[in-house]
């Protein structure tokens, strides 16, 4: 079996010298997001020494985002067909609200 873990590039903190690379060590978090890819990073790879599993930890850095070009991104040239770019125009004001769809939800505010 293979386990590919979605690990963030949040792991090496405020990095002393730029660009990072896997040889880097990793630093102090930053965020409770960080601390929490810090964490399941060791952890894993404390489990992957006795197991005969193969694991693989993928490290985003700029997972959302887009070129100044245009060309690249979250920001499309037509309609935006997912979250990110919608929440990013409501943001710099080219959409004058988010609009949130469902109201019936199992969650505290129904969304």
């Amino acid at each position: 079996q293979d386990f590919v873990f979605s690990s963030s590039c949040s792991v090496y903190g405020n990095a002393a010298e730029l660009p990072v690379s896997e040889a880097t060590p990793l630093a102090e978090a930053e965020s409770p997001y960080g601390r929490t890819k810090v964490i399941s990073e060791k952890i894993i790879q404390e489990y992957s020494i006795n197991s005969r599993m193969r694991f693989i930890l993928l490290r985003y850095f700029n997972p959302t985002g887009a070129h100044t070009s245009g060309l690249l991104g979250e920001i499309p040239f037509g309609s935006p067909q997912n979250l990110i770019p919608v929440i990013t125009e409501t943001a710099i004001g080219r959409r004058a609200s988010l609009t949130v769809f469902g109201d019936d939800y199992d969650t505290r505010d129904g969304s």
